[in-house]
Formats: C-alpha cells, structure tokens, sequence
C-alpha cells in the first residue's frame, strides 16, 4: 500500500498518546474520519478531539473534549465509534495519580460532530471515580442501524484483588447507561446490563 502522511496537530515541547479513530464508512461514501487521543497536561491530561471531512487529506482544528482540570487526575485511553443517526461517541477513564481510583466518562457529539458546541455539555460518569474500584481501558461500540451501544471496561477490586470485565449497553436514542452497575465477586463472567 501507499501511505500519505497528514499532520492532525503538533505540540511544540509537550505529549500527545493515546489515539484512537473511527469513520463513518457504513453510512456515506464520502466518510468523515474522527480521532480521539490524550494531550498531557500539568492540570491532568485531557481528552481531546479532531476530524477529517475529507478522508484525512486535512483536519479541522482539534479541540478539547475532557478537561481533567486538576493536578490530582489524568483522563487516558479514549475510544471513539461513530453510530446511529449521525451520533459520534467517546468514552475514556478518570484515574487518581497515585491510581488508587479509577472511572469512566462518556460524551456524545450530535450531527457528526461539526462544532464543540454539539457535544453534550459535559461528560457523563459510567463507572464512579469515588468507589475504590480501578475501572480503565473503555472501548465503545455502535450498531449503525440502530441506536444501541454497548461499553466494556475492566475493573479491579485492590481489597479483593480480583479484576474482570463489565460490559454495559445503552439501547435508546437518549443514550441512557445504567449509571449504577452493580460488581459481584464472580468477575469469571461478563454481565451485561440495559439501560
């Protein structure tokens, strides 16, 4: 194969990791192309956002999605998806620096993500950041005929040093997870849950 090379953003003395895109393909042959990825900040590193309306010939300017906005937390591993009636989705981890807590963060972006301001206002909790549980390394899915989504994530328990993988799944137009995930000691298992 032939690869073209396109800059996307350059930070001059600071970290850019973490990417991860998704394209619309399924739905238009004249796909657009969205990354997610992680700017390493002094504050906490943020989750940040970019996309091509151009199969990657260029991208818009990137802005800034998840803003950790604090020096006792990082946010990292984001995954994108693109799905059902021109939604883009992101969900990344909310971790502790010391990585004594962890959780999961979710945000949409509404006709294929034009504008910040079609984002949902803020990012929504999946998995508590404040419940002793180290939960990280979401990935999202979507179907592109319907609205449903499902999210996996893995969690550790450090006081029963048990570790699994939890599976959640919104299935309306309103993006509802069950925001309560119940954890059972069998983590051999994945439980699915509907919201």
């Amino acid at each position: 194969p032939t690869w073209t090379e396109t800059v996307v953003e350059t930070v001059a003395g600071g970290i850019l990791t973490d990417v991860t895109f998704a394209t619309d393909v399924d739905s238009y042959s004249d796909y657009y192309i969205y990354l997610a990825y992680v700017k390493l900040a002094d504050d906490g590193d943020d989750i940040w956002f970019a996309r091509s309306t151009n199969q990657s010939a260029s991208y818009a300017a990137p802005y800034m999605i998840g803003n950790a906005s604090t020096n006792d937390r990082d946010y990292g591993s984001p995954s994108i998806t693109y799905g059902f009636g021109g939604w883009v989705h992101v969900t990344w981890h909310s971790g502790m620096h010391d990585f004594s807590d962890m959780g999961i963060l979710y945000r949409g972006a509404a006709s294929r993500a034009p504008l910040y301001s079609s984002w949902d206002a803020t990012a929504r909790p999946l998995a508590s950041e404040s419940n002793g549980f180290r939960e990280g390394g979401p990935t999202v899915a979507a179907r592109t005929g319907s609205s449903e989504l499902l999210l996996t994530f893995t969690v550790y328990k450090p006081d029963l040093n048990e570790s699994g993988i939890q599976a959640v799944i919104s299935s309306n137009n309103d993006r509802n997870w069950l925001l309560a995930m119940p954890y059972t000691s069998e983590f051999n298992t994945c439980r699915a849950y509907y919201g």
